[in-house]
């Protein structure tokens, strides 16, 4: 029987199934436009905001650095334009908008006049729940009085800060545009706005990472006392600027699976004996009140519609993406022309598996929400993931443990195999992202070759 290694934290941080790569390029917009004109009840919008100050060597996504005012202004003009196209394709009396994430980039790099102007487009073509989440992605050393007070006054009540690390050399090694002083007055200023549910979002395994420095970054996170911490695991991907600087000790990785382990076993339990409920398998909340309601609405079928350059959606059954060029959906968006230029449609497989795979995700599968042909084979998974300490199995389904929640998307792999599900393993898409009890720290393998220099040089 294939079994799954607890002391290595080593498959793919897993976003979404299936992979983006199934996605092929449109014949026809016919079906899609179809399909978000059936919609009714809740959807997400997601709303990319490609601009940053500095490109981090870590970060995959569509990004635009030092841009000037007039790209901005082409920019915003664009995603509008998508708002207002949406806007009409969208059913208004039937669909009423649930949560708002403005991801990046860096969506607090726009000016104060420039938050408002893209809110007030949604705002005018889309309905809007009394009781939104409108989460905003936030770069400490983006933060200022008035961008803070605009975004509390357009209604954003989540704010998600972009910390990584409170080790000044980690945070310049690996490319990083703040210091952990303005993560600190980034929190200041974000209560002083009146903002309640902050959350602060880490990553575990950056160049120069070890398990030795955790517990002062775990300090200084308690101390700010966020409503909820999310521990993303460095994924080095090949358009990185990490990948492309030099040879990496391990693949796609900076520390041994066994070390990554480590941290995320000593963080999870950190915030566990604080009193931090497991909210998916890698954020933890204050309580119920302020779990992610975008991801969780994201992972279980909730319709989602991705605005701007690059920007994905989902809807049940299809999956389609805007152009990945800043030129080309710039050219169609001011032309009116449709921005999508992939799409896949989901066969009834990839459907049931991707219920497994983002329940895993979220840390609880219930087999009444299974389509019958993954029942036999995620039942037999919950008795082995039980016999490990990895979950706790029910009649009606798993909750994943506390090393469960950390090897994730190893049990995802595992199941796949486990299951004869090998094409599916393929159609993973990764993101950047058993037994109980603090081991003692281990050293960190060094970095070799250019990665070296990169630490030299930060110091």
């Amino acid at each position: 029987m294939i079994s799954i290694d607890v002391d290595k934290r080593s498959a793919p941080f897993i976003v979404e199934y299936p992979s983006f790569d199934r996605m092929r390029l449109l014949d026809g917009r016919e079906g899609i436009e179809a399909s978000i004109a059936r919609l009714e009840g809740s959807i997400s919008l997601y709303l990319h905001i490609p601009f940053c100050r500095h490109r981090c060597d870590f970060c995959y996504y569509r990004v635009l650095t030092n841009s000037s005012q007039e790209l901005r202004r082409l920019y915003l003009r664009s995603l509008l334009r998508e708002i207002s196209f949406y806007g009409r394709l969208v059913p208004g009396r039937a669909v009423e908008v649930a949560t708002i994430y403005w991801g990046g980039g860096t969506p607090s790099y726009l000016s104060a006049e420039e938050m408002a102007q893209i809110h007030n487009a949604v705002q005018k073509n889309f309905r809007i729940a009394p009781k939104v989440e409108f989460t905003v992605e936030v770069e400490p050393g983006t933060a200022t009085p008035e961008k803070l007070q605009v975004l509390n006054e357009i209604g954003a009540n989540r704010l998600s800060i972009g910390a990584q690390h409170f080790n000044d050399l980690i945070l310049k090694a690996n490319g990083r545009p703040h210091r952990a002083a303005a993560t600190y007055r980034c929190v200041e200023l974000a209560r002083a706005s009146g903002f309640w549910n902050v959350n602060i979002d880490l990553i575990s395994g950056l160049l120069g990472d070890s398990p030795a420095l955790w517990p002062d970054l775990m300090s200084a996170v308690l101390a700010l006392q966020p409503e909820s911490v999310s521990i993303y695991r460095l994924q080095v991907l090949p358009n990185t600027i990490l990948a492309q600087t030099g040879e990496l000790p391990f693949e796609n990785a900076v520390l041994a699976p066994t070390v990554e382990t480590e941290i995320a076993d000593f963080a999870y339990q950190t915030l566990e004996g604080q009193g931090y409920l497991p909210d998916t398998s890698f954020s933890f909340t204050k309580g119920t009140a302020f779990a992610h309601r975008h991801r969780r609405f994201a992972w279980t079928d909730t319709p989602m519609l991705g605005l701007g350059v690059s920007a994905y959606s989902t809807l049940p059954g299809l999956m389609f993406q805007n152009s990945r060029s800043f030129e080309n959906y710039l050219a169609d968006t001011a032309q009116g022309r449709w921005a999508v230029k992939r799409a896949h449609l989901l066969s009834a497989e990839e459907a049931a598996i991707r219920t497994f795979v983002l329940g895993v995700k979220l840390g609880r599968v219930r087999f009444a929400e299974l389509a019958p042909s993954l029942l036999d084979s995620a039942i037999a998974a919950a008795r082995d993931l039980a016999d490990w300490e990895l979950a706790t199995a029910t009649d009606i389904g798993f909750d994943l443990s506390r090393r469960g929640r950390i090897l994730a998307d190893d049990i995802i792999a595992w199941y796949l195999r486990q299951a004869g599900l090998t094409r599916a393993q393929g159609d993973l898409s990764v993101g950047p992202r058993a037994a109980d009890g603090h081991r003692a720290v281990s050293s960190q393998p060094s970095p070799s070759g250019k990665l070296v220099s990169l630490l030299r040089r930060a110091k």
